[in-house]
């Protein structure tokens, strides 16, 4: 027998659901998950299959903005907001089945660099197929690429941190406060880095994601929202993913971030 949802939200939640993630997640999308984990949890379905669900469901959601029409543009952004409520769903059935796991955590991840990059293509298609200029598809390429690029960033420096871990073996977890992605809040002082971590978040899946739901909702009313999106990310993606690529070369922000999330055991 499955619990009532005020009981499950204690076992299917993370213990500290409201302090980490992002707003709409924190405050909109865990607790909107709950009853739908309700429903399958009475089910066989599992986390993983769950998870591969919300990839296609994502795909298929970006992909169908190469429509490029008010029908299509809405229900893309529905499946975009259905893919992004799965995306909670599998991991609140995995912590209640107590089933949670690296392969469920690498699809997780899989699916989310795909719809990520998936969503300028799928924008600038219909921007191509309504006016015939093939420069929409390059900018929605270049779009693609930066997000790509943004995504490899991080993943990349916690490849960096394993390799260097299992060759030297001797570090152990500082306990950092929390994980810092971009710039750290606490340190926005001028408004050039002010600017930089907006831009960033722009970036970010779930608010492009809700970019492109603003953008079906108005699209009787400004159908060249398309033209503008794809080529406010052909510049943004690149540019921050870039930014982000040199200042970690040059400030070795690599290297901090290691000292401060883990130390040397002797």
């Amino acid at each position: 027998m499955v619990e009532k949802l005020t009981k499950l939200r204690k076992i299917a939640q993370k213990p500290n659901y409201r302090k980490i993630g992002n707003l709409m997640a924190r405050y909109i999308t865990r607790d909107m998950a709950l009853p739908l984990t309700w429903l399958l949890l009475h089910t066989p379905i599992t986390a993983n299959q769950v998870t591969a669900f919300s990839i296609v469901i994502g795909i298929a959601g970006s992909l169908f903005f190469a429509v490029n029409c008010a029908f299509a543009y809405i229900f893309a952004a529905v499946l975009l907001q259905f893919w992004y409520l799965l995306d909670h769903v599998d991991g609140q059935i995995a912590r209640y089945r107590k089933k949670e796991s690296i392969t469920g955590l690498f699809l997780d991840y899989i699916g989310h660099h795909l719809v990520h990059a998936l969503i300028p293509i799928g924008v600038g298609l219909g921007a191509y197929r309504v006016t015939g200029n093939i420069i929409w598809v390059i900018l929605s390429d270049a779009a693609a690429v930066g997000i790509i690029l943004l995504n490899l960033l991080n993943d990349c420096r916690y490849k960096a941190y394993y390799g260097y871990l299992f060759k030297w073996k001797s570090f152990a977890v500082a306990g950092r406060a929390a994980e810092v992605e971009g710039l750290p809040a606490g340190r926005v002082k001028r408004l050039a880095r002010y600017i930089f971590s907006y831009m960033h978040k722009f970036c970010e899946v779930h608010v492009m994601m809700n970019v492109v739901t603003a953008l079906a909702l108005a699209y009787p009313l400004f159908k060249d929202g398309p033209l503008y999106f794809t080529a406010f990310y052909a510049f943004m993606a690149p540019f921050v993913s870039i930014s982000k690529l040199i200042y970690a070369a040059k400030k070795g922000s690599c290297d901090k971030d290691f000292a401060e999330t883990f130390k040397r055991v002797e």
